[in-house]
């Protein structure tokens, strides 16, 4: 049965009147040792899991800082959890598609490829159908400039093979 922090109290409240009565009693210094435990254990838990929905809240807020505040935060008061590096390279990809969108509204579609190319390979892809379709859009710049004659294709063609090439992707 899942108990609450109240019940914990609760019952750690009763072994210390019971251990009032009859101090010493080794039993119910024993239990009164497992309770108060596991009631440590749940605060943890319950901590941990609320900070881990605070992160990922901010991040779907796109509140980047917020997140990485609240992070590092969470690593501080609970350093050895092992779900810190997973959710600190979510926000590393989240801010790398932060700055590219930011590039691509600046029309800076270089430094927007650039950024795609340079995430790592083992990363998370949710954005997988936008780096397809960038590969498909400079494809299609690519063959443009080859039919009409002007300078460009070589590096733009360069680049949609290395998008496609990075990350596996097949174009129609």
């Amino acid at each position: 049965e899942q108990f609450q922090q109240q019940d914990y109290k609760q019952a750690i409240a009763m072994l210390d009147a019971a251990l009032a009565q009859y101090p010493g009693e080794a039993e119910m210094v024993q239990l009164r040792e497992r309770v108060a435990g596991e009631m440590e254990a749940k605060g943890r838990s319950e901590s941990i899991e609320a900070a881990i929905h605070g992160i990922q809240a901010a991040q779907n807020r796109g509140n980047l800082d917020e997140a990485r505040r609240q992070l590092s935060a969470a690593r501080s008061n609970f350093p050895d959890h092992p779900v810190w590096p997973s959710l600190e390279q979510a926000l590393r990809e989240n801010e790398v598609f932060v700055r590219v969108n930011q590039a691509l509204e600046r029309s800076d579609s270089e430094t927007a490829l650039r950024l795609l190319a340079a995430v790592p390979e083992s990363a998370e892809q949710p954005e997988l159908a936008a780096i397809v379709l960038a590969a498909a859009v400079l494809r299609a710049i690519a063959l443009r400039l080859a039919f009409a004659g002007l300078p460009g294709f070589g590096r733009v063609a360069g680049l949609s093979r290395g998008l496609v090439g990075r990350f596996g992707l097949r174009l129609r």
